[in-house]
């Protein structure tokens, strides 16, 4: 997985702060951004511009350390053509009342698969710089 701060032009054009890059080559359950008391995680969005072709089955996760599935729940991967994912507003805007990180977990079962690739964009304010 490779996580990329976007600049201030790709901020506000796509309204996310991060955008992260899954291959069928990458590993289960990832631990990617620290998230301190006082972040809010506002938008969660997953692309998948390429679907996986493994045997059984391939999902994708993205949540907090709090809870795994916090924003996105179990993607299908094997699903036909690109597709997008948005998390619902009930759990996409949620206040950080500890510190945690977000994670992203992947679950392929099956034979290894050759293809697969997916971008998530997620926006993360910093509430304690908000002016008092």
């Amino acid at each position: 997985m490779v996580i990329k701060p976007l600049s201030y032009e790709e901020r506000i054009t796509f309204g996310c702060s991060h955008a992260i890059t899954v291959a069928y080559t990458d590993t289960t359950s990832t631990t990617l951004i620290a998230l301190p008391v006082g972040t809010l995680v506002d938008k969660v969005v997953v692309k998948v511009t390429t679907n996986w072709n493994d045997g059984t089955s391939a999902a994708l996760s993205v949540g907090d350390t709090g809870s795994a599935t916090q924003f996105i729940n179990a993607v299908n991967l094997l699903a036909a053509g690109s597709e997008y994912y948005i998390a619902a507003a009930s759990t996409n805007k949620v206040q950080v009342s500890a510190s945690q990180y977000l994670v992203v977990t992947l679950a392929v079962a099956g034979t290894a698969g050759t293809a697969g690739a997916l971008t998530i964009g997620v926006n993360i304010v910093d509430t304690t710089q908000l002016p008092t």
